[in-house]
């Protein structure tokens, strides 16, 4: 072999060398920008629940509630503590029938349901989490977004 083709074999190996660290030390960058930049929660929430979150497609400062049968709902927002009634704007029955309009549609079960509309910057996430921890509280989510007919 010839001194000029040792030459380029070399050159050609030291670049598929730096070409393999390039991407190598790369990608363990990326890993290592992606841990540092991930927020660190030092204290613990034992009442977070991922089902409570806010998801996409879903109104983040509406909440359908279901309260429980023996709930007396003349005066829902007289059902929540007081810091929560704070925090709403307004808590209103999803279904507009009475109740003998239900019984003659056998739907009695709506009037259980309601809206709340919270006040801008609350948490909705946290009132869904204090919501189900009340005893009158069946059932509580975010209300999703009306979406276009396809």
């Amino acid at each position: 072999m010839s001194k000029k083709k040792i030459i380029i074999l070399i050159i050609a190996l030291l670049v598929l060398v730096g070409v393999f660290c390039f991407f190598w030390l790369k990608k363990n960058n990326y890993q290592t920008e992606k841990a540092v930049d991930m927020p660190v929660n030092e204290e613990i929430n034992e009442d977070y629940n991922v089902e409570n979150e806010c998801q996409t497609g879903y109104d983040c400062s509406r909440i359908e509630v279901k309260f429980r049968a023996e709930t007396d709902l003349s005066e829902p927002i007289n059902i929540l503590p007081l810091y929560m009634t704070d925090q709403i704007v307004s808590i209103k029955p999803i279904s507009p029938l009475s109740n003998e309009e239900s019984k003659k549609l056998n739907a009695e079960n709506l009037k259980f349901w309601f809206y709340i509309k919270l006040k801008q910057g609350i948490d909705g996430s946290g009132f869904i989490s204090d919501l189900k921890k009340l005893d009158s509280v069946e059932n509580a989510n975010f209300l999703p977004l009306p979406q276009l007919l396809p």
